[in-house]
């Protein structure tokens, strides 16, 4: 059963005891069907017994919170509900708001809706007299064991130096078990953030390396660390466009001095023809 199931039936059991509160009634938690040991031994999810002629009768209630649970319960009705038939007045099916439904429940059951406001009758369990007139023998030595245990423990247990009742520190132990599981989840969520925080600053060192950017982790501060980036990048940009500027000019440069070669290569061979029409002494050749 999930922690979530347990809660539920939890609360569902607390609100069935608290119907049956007071010197009117004796209520039992999870009754064993008899005493001994033995797997065919069962248990009565809730189970009420008047004290007095005004409420007389025994009250059976079988609590489900989940669906599949319920419909293997209905195929074997008979079989796993044959004490509790056997030994009450009237049987009930006790479930949150809806999960079951009036047509789903056998004629002999009754039905209650467990919901924020508490226990709701929406099928009346038809009254049924006791096999027998009387209790079944094993169950009713259960029952008497159980009360006794009730008489012994229930008043006062000592917790932390104080005096408790068994009530309150079934309370107190729920509350734990609730403050355990929300503190694992609250681990299980800040280890995956870690994980993920991890994974994102290998991503973010990968790209301050690519633009030439100093990584300074932890970068909580994603404004400025965007801005910063911003700027990394800008210079990034602006060294690839000075180079290609550079290049460009080196280029124009280079085709100017082919240029300027080709333009000294002509002269030269002007010069060479005329030195050639000149005579030795420096006269014209006729």
């Amino acid at each position: 059963m999930t922690m979530d199931r347990s809660a539920e039936t939890a609360r569902i059991s607390g609100l069935l005891r608290n119907r049956h509160s007071g010197e009117d009634w004796a209520y039992f938690d999870e009754l064993r069907s008899r005493t001994g040991w033995g797997s065919e031994i069962g248990y009565m999810d809730g189970f009420a017994a008047g004290l007095w002629s005004k409420n007389k009768g025994f009250f059976a209630y079988e609590i489900k919170t989940d669906r599949s649970d319920f419909k293997g319960d209905i195929a074997k009705f008979q079989q796993k509900q044959a004490v509790a038939l056997r030994n009450s007045n009237q049987f009930y099916y006790v479930c949150p708001h809806k999960m079951i439904s009036i047509s789903e429940t056998p004629e002999v059951a009754g039905l209650m809706y467990a919901d924020a406001g508490g226990i709701k009758v929406v099928k009346v369990a038809p009254i049924r007299e006791l096999e027998g007139k009387c209790l079944d023998a094993n169950f009713t030595r259960a029952l008497l064991r159980a009360a006794a245990t009730k008489l012994t423990f229930n008043p006062f247990l000592k917790y932390c130096g104080k005096d408790i009742s068994e009530e309150d520190l079934k309370k107190l132990a729920e509350e734990c078990g609730k403050k355990m599981s929300e503190w694992s989840v609250k681990t299980a969520a800040e280890e995956m953030a870690k994980k993920n925080r991890s994974e994102a600053e290998k991503i973010l060192e990968s790209v301050c390396v690519a633009v030439g950017m100093r990584f300074n982790p932890p970068c909580y501060d994603l404004k400025h660390f965007a801005e910063d980036l911003h700027g990394a990048i800008k210079r990034y940009n602006g060294t690839i466009w000075l180079a290609e500027h550079i290049k460009d000019n080196v280029r124009d440069m280079a085709k100017a001095a082919e240029s300027v070669l080709e333009d000294v290569g002509k002269l030269d061979a002007m010069l060479k023809k005329g030195e050639e029409k000149k005579g030795v002494d420096g006269s014209p050749r006729v």
